[in-house]
């Protein structure tokens, strides 16, 4: 089984739900090592303001050590509006120059999306 997901957050109080449902589908592969899963986490809006907290940042260092292809994304427009620097991201974050259009790109290319 192959299967890619785009989960993305706007808000940061859906956080907990999504950082769940990765820790959900990081535990699935672990116990279905043959299966292949991709996910790309999407940050815009309030939710950017996560990556400066300490604790999403060790969230994000240890899923990128998962044995599954993760990736983060942050919304280039949503940093600028919030006042923070690329420079500011935890390692292994990528910039993407508008958040909806990452999403659309993400699911032509067959990402299923979730929004917790």
């Amino acid at each position: 089984m192959q299967t890619k997901i785009v989960l993305h957050a706007d808000e940061l109080s859906r956080l907990p739900e999504l950082f769940g449902n990765l820790a959900n589908l990081v535990k699935y592969q672990t116990q279905h090592p043959t299966d292949q899963i991709t996910v790309t986490v999407v940050l815009n809006g309030d939710a950017i303001m996560a990556y400066l907290m300490p604790s999403v940042t060790e969230k994000i260092a240890t899923y990128l050590q998962a044995k599954m292809t993760i990736e983060f994304h942050a919304c280039n427009n949503s940093l600028s509006s919030h006042g923070i620097a690329a420079t500011q991201l935890p390692t292994g974050v990528i910039v993407v120059p508008a958040g909806v259009l990452d999403l659309a790109l993400l699911q032509d290319h067959g990402f299923r999306y979730i929004k917790p």
